[in-house]
């Protein structure tokens, strides 16, 4: 953030995203500023929301669907709290039944959070999540066992504390599914981090009541950013789309630039279009990632030039199916399925699949999760899977994602994702 004032005596404010974070503080500034704070929000896209998308079906009139995040835990009380502000109905995960775990061609069910694998492997991951749970601690007392959890990543744990493959693969999984990334590719200190945060592993990894994934939203997730920036607007604030920031400069800097700064503006935003806008204060609501790719003048501090650089964002590829009816939940099954697609690609793309029949009613919906880099995910060539726990539940598909490599390429448009339905194509993203 740079900043000639604190903000809350009035004055120009410039909030980069358009997101959940770039949203609530413009609604914070423009309801506790005193002299009410002039406040403008500059989003890079044609919508606010950021990673959270609902779109409306195109089978289903009336039905919305969550294309990117959708969960709200059980201790994200804020995020909560405002959706009730807001008058957003909450909808309970659906979690009643027993499960599906799928190692190779190995296809068990089971109840409650413990799947059912060989005892040898369970005792692998309780050793390790005791590890981790000591790791919690450590890293809060000791700079050094801060630095050594900070190099090593997740895999290189799984490495030296797991010595069964199923052990590994659930690590895995758990891994994928909370951080879209591979374990290769997540620190220790990162995954301590958002277990503390998040109470205990137990809670980021169950769904339902009390968890990590336990709510959902009517109309969807992006219904807390819609309605937000509705509020924006309504108190005064601007909300400026289609505006990416290239470069924020700041006192002797935005005057060399060309551009007077003298009174209370000395900070000079400037976007791709060439339009500027000079502000006392600029607020980064943004990933360290995406905010790297803006140009800032004078510099930033070297360690936060270093977290930008380091940072990594999690990327998944998430597919949604809809069936006439949800059979799993006749069937006696919640339709949550964990899958190890990195040991065997050829059984399947989706490796974490759960009933997202929320915000639909009929007909049902199931969702999955894919790898994002398609180097452990679906089959080169089509062919059909099943992504339910029923045997044979009269639909087959499999979905096809973008080549190894190609997601996510600044500048490189992500190839098409191809569905199959009983082994034709269908429908195509």
């Amino acid at each position: 953030m740079a900043r000639a004032s604190d903000g809350r005596g009035g004055g120009t404010v410039v909030v980069i995203g358009g997101g959940l974070a770039g949203l609530s503080a413009a609604d914070a500034l423009l309801s506790s500023s005193p002299a009410r704070a002039s406040v403008t929000v500059l989003e890079a896209s044609a919508r606010v929301g950021g990673r959270t998308a609902s779109m409306a079906s195109a089978v289903v009139p009336g039905a919305v669907v969550d294309i990117g995040g959708q969960w709200f835990g059980a201790r994200q009380e804020a995020a909560l709290a405002l959706g009730r502000e807001l008058g957003i109905r909450l909808l309970p995960q659906y979690c009643e039944g027993r499960r599906v775990v799928q190692m190779g061609t190995d296809v068990r069910t089971y109840a409650g959070l413990i799947p059912n694998v060989a005892w040898s492997a369970l005792v692998d991951v309780q050793l390790a999540i005791w590890c981790l749970k000591a790791l919690q601690a450590l890293v809060g007392c000791f700079p050094a066992v801060r630095r050594w959890a900070d190099r090593t990543t997740m895999a290189a744990m799984a490495a030296r504390l797991l010595w069964t493959t199923v052990g590994t693969a659930l690590l895995r999984i758990v891994v994928q599914a909370l951080f879209g990334a591979e374990p290769e590719a997540v620190s220790v200190l990162a995954f301590c981090r958002y277990v503390t945060a998040s109470d205990s592993i137990e809670r980021m990894s169950e769904i339902g009541p009390g968890s990590l994934q336990c709510w959902t939203l009517a109309g969807g997730a992006q219904q807390l950013s819609l309605r937000l920036a509705d509020r924006v607007l309504a108190r005064g604030g601007r909300l400026l789309f289609n505006r990416r920031v290239v470069s924020v400069e700041r006192g002797v800097a935005a005057s060399a630039a060309g551009h007077s700064t003298t009174g209370s503006a000395p900070c000079r935003v400037v976007c791709d279009d060439g339009s500027v806008l000079l502000a006392d204060t600029v607020i980064v609501a943004m990933a360290p990632p995406i905010a790297a790719r803006i140009r800032f003048n004078p510099p930033l501090p070297p360690h936060r030039v270093a977290l930008g650089a380091e940072s990594r964002m999690g990327c998944i590829i998430k597919a949604l199916v809809l069936y006439p009816r949800a059979f799993w939940r006749h069937a006696g099954y919640s339709g949550e399925v964990i899958c190890d697609t990195a040991s065997d690609p050829g059984h399947g793309p989706a490796f974490n699949i759960f009933d997202g029949s929320a915000l639909v009613r009929d007909p049902d919906v199931a969702a999955g999760c894919l790898p994002s880099g398609g180097a452990t995910g679906a089959p080169a060539t089509p062919s059909a899977h099943y992504i339910a726990p029923e045997p044979r539940p009269g639909v087959e598909w499999v979905i096809v994602p973008p080549p190894p490599g190609t997601h996510g390429e600044p500048g490189r448009a992500v190839p098409t994702l191809v569905a199959f339905i009983n082994g034709a194509r269908a429908a195509e993203w």
